[in-house]
C-alpha cells in the first residue's frame, strides 16, 4: 500500500478525523497493511485481543459458535468498517470470529496504540464508544428479527446489508450466501427463488443483483 492511499484512508475515515495531525501521523506510521484471501478467519472466538482492524476493501461476517456448536450470524461489515475494537475496549477475550468473505485487506493497529489513541484524545475515545454502541444496538434488533422474521425477509435483509459494500451486483453464490443467512443451501435457494418471482432479485452464476 503506497504511502498516499494510507493518507488518504486516514483523512477520509471519519473515526481519524477526529484525531489531531500529530496523532494522524503516529497512526500512518502505525498500521500495518494485510491481504487476506477470502474465508479466512482472522479474529477468532475466545482469543486474547492483540489487534484492531480497519477494513480498506472487502467485505467480511461476523459470527459466534454457541455452547451448543450452532454458528450464529451476527453481522456483515465491509470498507471503512473496524473489527476487534470491543475485545479491546472492555479488556475480554474476543466475543465473535470474523471470516472474509472475499478478498479483504485490511489496515492493522496494535491493541496498545489504539489504547493510546483512546488515553489522549477524548473526542476519539468517546466516537468508538459511540460506535460499539450502534453495533450492539444493530445487533439486539437483529436477535429479535430472527424469531420472528421468514427465511426468505432474512436472506432479503443480508443482501440489503451486502449491497451496501458493492456497487452492482454482489458476487456471491448461493452456497455462500447461505453461510452468512445460518441455512441450509436448499432453503436459501428457496427463498431466493421467491424473492426472483417476486422481481427483487435478479440471480447468475456466483452473482445476485438486489432490485
Amino acid at each position: 500500500m503506497d504511502k498516499a492511499s494510507l493518507q488518504n484512508f486516514i483523512e477520509t475515515n471519519p473515526l481519524f478525523s477526529l484525531l489531531t495531525a500529530a496523532e494522524k501521523k503516529i497512526l500512518e506510521d502505525a498500521l500495518i497493511y494485510e491481504l487476506i484471501p477470502p474465508h479466512t478467519v482472522f479474529i477468532e472466538q475466545d482469543d486474547d485481543s492483540q489487534t484492531v482492524y480497519f477494513i480498506y476493501e472487502g467485505t467480511v461476517r461476523v459470527y459466534r459458535i454457541s455452547e451448543s456448536g450452532e454458528e450464529i450470524n451476527i453481522a456483515v461489515m465491509g470498507k471503512g468498517d473496524i473489527a476487534g475494537e470491543m475485545a479491546v475496549v472492555n479488556k475480554l477475550p474476543r466475543s465473535a470470529n470474523v471470516e472474509t468473505i472475499q478478498e479483504t485487506s485490511v489496515l492493522k493497529l496494535s491493541c496498545t496504540a489504539f489504547e493510546n489513541l483512546m488515553k489522549k484524545n477524548a473526542a476519539f475515545s468517546y466516537a468508538v464508544l459511540q460506535n460499539i454502541s450502534a453495533k450492539l444496538q444493530v445487533n439486539v434488533r437483529k436477535i429479535e428479527n430472527m424469531r420472528v422474521d421468514t427465511l426468505k425477509e432474512r436472506t432479503l435483509e443480508t443482501l440489503q446489508q451486502l449491497s451496501a459494500y458493492f456497487t452492482s451486483e454482489i458476487p456471491l453464490s448461493q452456497e455462500e450466501l447461505a453461510t452468512i443467512v445460518g441455512a441450509s443451501r436448499a432453503r436459501v435457494t428457496e427463498a431466493l427463488a421467491e424473492l426472483r418471482e417476486e422481481n427483487k432479485v435478479t440471480l447468475s452464476h456466483r452473482s445476485i443483483k438486489l432490485h
